[in-house]
């Protein structure tokens, strides 16, 4: 009797160790993904121990942007809340937008029940550990606690998931408790890195294969209802890249077809052959590619998704004015609390700029990748552009002319950089039609060009050398 008490007293250890299962806060970032696609992190900013063996573990501060809302919250931290204390006992507590405390009970065993929400004047939740499951956490099995929360009044019947090794592996916003609108799921951890990681580098993006394909629709609104309308398929050549892989450059083949859509419709269809540089700086990163999800960098509002591209993670970053208003908490853009949303753009890795828009002063412009192919990869549908007899000669790949600036009010200096060409250089500027509106030349690497009265709207300069070899087009846009 005496063995079995002392292999019992050996054991007991491994027993209440077995039922603590405090992987909640762990060291680095952690993902999750929400039902929409939209991911959300938790991020440990700095640890506090305090008396009674309390630990308070303090969140980065997000940009909170609610569906259907006018106001960006900025004070209540991540999915987890801006702080979670975890107790001596094994329980976790959080805080939702309304500061109301919420427990998890981590030491908790099979059927064990506790008040998981109880506000002040009103209904309660109930949590109760329903099933203990052996289940799939980050590719990986773990033994995982099913979690049932049950409120008071009807509308709150749902299930979260804590994982023994990798915390919850299922949860819901706290800041929107008692409402729960959707579930978040784990994807990924930076401590270990298991599962996604956050890699949103230019690098990654502007990752181009000769022979990637793509294709996209353009529209480009002037001023009402004057717009352009660009079905384009670009399809990479060549690449090079930098020695530090601080920047690549890439050879496209574009074949584009434009239509003027005003009093008159206008198409118009030509090929063109373009050098593009990514130079990839810290800047590039730290501001637009490299920041948590959805945290706040002065009025930038950064979000990752999960729904586009075969599976790919895309990168949402939507710019624009916003003040913060202390008397409702919250950051408002525009004025009067009306929007005032400049520009928004998804990044894809592999994929580069896959979608933009902009609202400038009415002019207003966006751009979506419509399909492409990757090696054995493709995903969409692809545009139809005739690109035969098109005209434009594709055989001075090494020199590229430039127009600066563009769009065009007076003046616009037309420049020459990279090698090869003849001079002298001959320039055509065409309407869309087809109809030639201005012709020079000139010996030198640059000119200077005069508008010369033409009116607003969108033209094609042909550029070529001593030898009749054409230059890749440019579209020039006069206000």
């Amino acid at each position: 009797m005496n063995r079995i008490i002392l292999i019992l007293l050996l054991y007991l250890p491994i027993i209440l160790t077995a039922q603590n299962w405090r992987n909640i806060c762990s060291p680095g970032k952690t993902f999750y993904i929400a039902d929409s696609g939209k991911l959300a992190a938790f991020r440990l900013d700095s640890i506090a121990v305090r008396g009674l063996g309390d630990t308070i573990y303090y969140s980065y501060r997000t940009m909170r942007g609610p569906e259907g809302g006018e106001c960006l919250d900025s004070l209540h931290g991540s999915l987890l809340g801006n702080k979670v204390i975890g107790k001596s006992d094994g329980r976790f507590c959080f805080f939702n937008s309304m500061n109301d405390s919420l427990w998890i009970n981590t030491q908790s065993k099979l059927n064990d029940s506790w008040i998981f929400y109880h506000p002040t004047g009103g209904s309660f939740i109930t949590a109760q550990v329903i099933s203990i499951i052996i289940d799939t956490v980050l590719g990986l099995p773990d033994s995982v606690k099913l979690i049932s929360l049950t409120g008071s009044k009807p509308g709150v019947n749902t299930i979260i998931r804590l994982s023994k090794h990798y915390g919850l592996s299922q949860m819901i916003d706290v800041y929107d408790i008692p409402t729960i609108s959707c579930f978040y799921t784990l994807v990924g951890k930076s401590s270990p890195a298991l599962g996604y990681q956050q890699c949103m580098r230019g690098q990654d993006i502007y990752n181009f294969s000769v022979g990637d394909e793509f294709h996209y629709y353009h529209r480009n609104d002037i001023a009402y209802p004057r717009h352009f309308d660009t079905t384009e398929i670009r399809k990479a050549l060549a690449v090079a890249w930098a020695s530090d892989s601080g920047s690549v450059t890439y050879t496209f083949s574009r074949c584009m077809h434009i239509q003027h859509i005003w009093e008159y419709p206008v198409d118009t269809t030509y090929t063109d052959t373009v050098n593009w540089q990514y130079s990839f700086s810290p800047g590039l990163d730290s501001t637009m590619l490299m920041k948590m999800p959805e945290e706040k960098d002065w009025i930038w509002l950064h979000q990752f998704f999960y729904r586009k591209y075969n599976g790919r993670t895309t990168s949402y970053s939507r710019w624009g004015e916003y003040w913060f208003y202390p008397e409702s908490g919250c950051w408002e853009s525009g004025t009067s609390g009306g929007p005032l949303v400049k520009a928004n753009y998804f990044y894809t890795p592999g994929l580069g700029l896959t979608g933009y828009s902009s609202e400038l002063h009415g002019f207003n412009e966006s751009l979506s990748l419509k399909y492409y192919r990757k090696g054995d990869e493709t995903w969409g549908t692809p545009v139809t552009v005739e690109c035969s007899n098109t005209g434009v000669a594709d055989n001075l790949k090494t020199l590229q002319a430039m127009v600066i600036p563009n769009p065009v009010i007076d003046r616009f200096s037309l420049s020459l950089e990279g090698t090869g060409g003849n001079p002298p250089y001959h320039y055509n500027l065409k309407e869309l039609l087809g109809g030639s509106v201005l012709t020079g030349s000139f010996y030198g690497r640059s000119c200077s060009i005069d508008r010369n009265g033409l009116p607003a709207g969108l033209y094609v300069l042909l550029v070529r050398d001593s030898k009749e070899r054409s230059f890749p087009s440019i579209k020039v846009l006069f206000k």
